[in-house]
């Protein structure tokens, strides 16, 4: 019996230990291929995007503009609203 466990723990621990440096070969090489694809995302989108990133300087292009609603016009006619004099309570 004692044999029995002795065997079943020695090949739990060398598993465990495998498994720790498999697990970390298999994390390292899938981070390198995200950090490949992103970069070659971005850069297959900077050569695409330069004509919009490079505007001379000095001009700027305004695609809409929103109308304003009443409430906005409220907002900018707001004096102020009424103010009461508090008095302190001992």
């Amino acid at each position: 019996m004692f044999k029995i466990l002795l065997i079943l723990f020695m090949i739990f621990y060398v598993a465990y230990k495998m498994s720790n440096k498999i697990l970390g070969m298999v994390l390292r090489r899938a981070t390198q291929q995200q950090r490949g694809w992103h970069q070659a995302y971005n850069h297959q989108n900077n050569e695409s995007n330069q004509q919009f990133r490079k505007k001379p300087s000095g001009q700027i292009k305004v695609d809409y503009v929103p109308k304003k609603n009443q409430q906005d016009k409220d907002l900018e006619n707001f004096k102020g609203g009424e103010y009461i004099d508090f008095k302190e309570i001992d």
